[in-house]
């Protein structure tokens, strides 16, 4: 008796051995729960990719979506009346707000030539989106196009981003335009490794919304959502002066640029100084070449002829001026120069150091007709 007394202890003993202890248990319970919410997330993960880029087939984004401020009105504006022009002018805030369709025209007919121009400038336009704009503008192009006016800024060709998460950014970063736009910026000569590192992902952002589809049903079924009561109230007054608008409104930099005239006007004698420098020798680089190659194919595949334009900036400008001289472009227009054009660098003339006031503009758009004819 005594014998089977203690063979149950020990079997006690080695249950109470065997079992594990609380906090193990705890342990693997936890790490089961882990392992079980990070497959249900995979899975989840991978199902709203898989979703997106099924319903990126079901619904095609547009090269062009009808949800962004400035450029939906436009090209829907130029959609419905193409064919009424045989003029188109690209490029920023340079042309949008200082290159008026009706004083050119004018100038023409007055010089015998029949115009009839659109203005498709957008503010805060980059070189690298200018070219996709331009592209995608011109694959339905107005039956008698005959001239195409673009503005370089190629100088500023690997400048970052505004608002990488915004739906101007997104909606053209495809995968083609995003590997073409890296490569430009990888390749850029004066721009240092970590700059492009950041611009680089700059790009990248707006790929993978893009990629996600993200906001494309919205577009789709309410494509004048994104666009504020104020900006269709824009787009009503620059679409009936042929996508033309005066800078008649305050301008971010206006106050500080009337605070330090006196600086404005010592950067203007510089860049004077500096054109009478000249000499455009310098090789011009692969990338630049593969831009300039670009715009000029995407306008002559029209049957137009391409116009490069510098608009009357403080900025130097010298890469497309080298270009010219090097024979890589046939026509280009010039008016940073204050020695050929002090009226244009005039203070009275300007709103800030980029932007001419309505009074430069129709000066500016006069010498740009005038300099056309010649």
């Amino acid at each position: 008796m005594g014998t089977n007394n203690v063979q149950r202890k020990d079997v006690q003993r080695k249950n109470i051995q065997s079992r594990p202890a609380p906090t193990k248990l705890l342990g693997r319970q936890f790490a089961q729960t882990i392992a079980v919410f990070l497959k249900s997330l995979f899975i989840a993960a991978l199902s709203f990719v898989v979703m997106t880029l099924l319903l990126q087939q079901i619904i095609a984004s547009p090269s062009i979506p009808m949800n962004l401020p400035i450029i939906s009105p436009k090209f829907a504006y130029y959609q419905a009346h193409k064919d009424e022009y045989n003029t188109l002018f690209f490029g920023s805030s340079r042309i949008y707000h200082h290159v008026d369709p009706a004083i050119f025209d004018a100038e023409a007919q007055a010089a015998g030539l029949t115009i009839h121009s659109f203005n498709f400038g957008i503010s805060g336009l980059k070189p690298l989106q200018s070219y996709v704009l331009m592209r995608d503008v011109l694959k339905d192009p107005p039956k008698h196009l005959k001239w195409v006016f673009i503005e370089d800024a190629i100088d500023r060709g690997a400048a970052p981003l505004d608002e990488v998460r915004s739906a101007r950014a997104i909606y053209w970063h495809s995968w083609t335009n995003t590997r073409w736009a890296i490569a430009f910026v990888l390749s850029h000569p004066y721009t240092p490794l970590s700059k492009k590192i950041e611009y680089t992902l700059g790009h990248l952002i707006p790929f993978v919304y893009h990629q996600l589809n993200l906001g494309s049903a919205i577009a789709h079924w309410q494509p004048g959502l994104h666009i504020s009561a104020e900006d269709k109230v824009i787009a009503t007054q620059f679409l009936m002066r042929a996508g033309y608008r005066p800078i008649d409104f305050e301008m971010p930099k206006e106050q500080f640029f009337l605070e330090n005239i006196p600086a404005y006007q010592q950067e203007v004698a510089q860049l004077a100084e500096k054109k009478q420098q000249e000499t455009y020798q310098a090789p011009l680089t692969q990338h630049t070449l593969t831009y300039l190659e670009k715009m000029v194919a995407t306008a002559r595949d029209t049957g137009a002829q391409p116009i490069f334009v510098v608009a009357p900036t403080t900025v130097y400008q010298e890469t497309i001026h080298r270009a010219f001289h090097q024979n890589r472009i046939e026509h280009l227009l010039t008016f940073n120069d204050p020695n050929l054009f002090p009226e244009l660098f005039a203070p009275e003339n300007r709103k800030d150091w980029d932007h001419l006031n309505p009074q430069g503009a129709q000066q500016f758009t006069k010498l740009l007709a005038k300099a056309f004819l010649m």
